[in-house]
C-alpha cells in the first residue's frame, strides 16, 4: 500500500542525487518517505506528530522519523526518536553518526505520544562535493543471522565506509547485500526502507 505514497523514480537536483529502497514484510507497511519545503523543520515534524496523535488515538503505539532539507552545501536535520543518520565524507572516506558535535544524542520524542512533549531540535552540518548520507529503517540494523546475532550499526557503518563506488544505487546496492550475506537467509521480522543521497 505504502508505494502509492514514495516517488516513482528518485528524486534529484541540481546538487543532489537520491536512491531509496522499500521493502515491505507485508502488504500494509509502518514505513513511508516523501518530499516537502516551506516551513521550519521543527513545526513540520511538531505538525506530524499533532496529525499521528490524532489520528491514532487511544491506540498504544507510535512512529519514528526523521525529516532533512538539503540545499547545496547545507544539510538541516531533525529526527523524532528514528535510527541514527549516518555521514560518509568524501575527503578520508570516514562514516560517522550525524550528531552534536560532543557526541550528545539530540533526537527528539517518538511520534504519537500525547503524553510527551515534542521537543524537536533542528542539526545543521555542512557537506561537500562527494560526501554522502545514508538514511534507513532500525530493520537494518536489527535484522539478525542464523545465530540469532544483531547486523547492527557498527557493522551497517563499515559497510557503508567500504564502498567507494559514488553512484547512488551501487551504494545502495552495497550495502544491502552485505546485510543478506550476514543474514543468511534468516527472514526478516520488519519493514526495510533505505535512502542514500550523494552530493554531487
Amino acid at each position: 500500500m505504502q508505494h502509492r505514497f514514495y516517488p516513482k523514480q528518485a528524486p534529484k537536483t541540481a546538487a543532489w542525487e537520491s536512491a531509496f529502497r522499500f521493502e515491505p514484510l507485508t502488504g500494509v507497511s509502518g514505513n513511508a518517505f516523501g518530499e516537502g519545503s516551506g516551513q521550519s523543520l521543527k513545526v513540520i515534524m511538531e505538525e506530524i506528530n499533532r496529525r499521528l496523535t490524532a489520528k491514532k488515538g487511544a491506540a498504544e503505539n507510535y512512529a519514528t522519523g526523521l525529516v532533512l532539507r538539503l540545499s547545496d552545501n547545507v544539510v538541516k536535520y531533525v529526527n523524532a526518536g528514528h535510527a541514527d543518520l549516518l555521514f560518509r565524507s568524501a575527503e578520508n572516506g570516514q562514516v560517522h553518526v550525524v550528531n552534536l558535535p560532543d557526541g550528545r544524542d539530540f533526537k527528539g520524542r517518538f511520534l504519537g505520544l500525547a503524553e510527551w512533549p515534542s521537543d524537536y531540535a533542528t542539526l545543521k552540518f555542512r557537506v561537500r562535493p562527494g560526501d554522502m548520507i545514508l538514511a534507513y529503517t532500525d530493520c537494518r540494523v536489527e535484522s539478525r543471522n542464523p545465530a540469532g546475532e544483531e547486523f547492527g550499526l557498527d557493522r551497517l557503518t563499515d559497510a557503508f565506509a567500504r564502498c567507494r563506488d559514488q553512484n547512488c544505487d551501487a551504494v545502495l546496492a552495497w550495502v544491502l547485500d552485505k546485510l543478506d550475506d550476514f543474514c543468511a537467509g534468516t527472514p526478516r521480522q520488519d519493514d526495510l526502507t533505505a535512502i542514500v543521497l550523494p552530493r554531487r
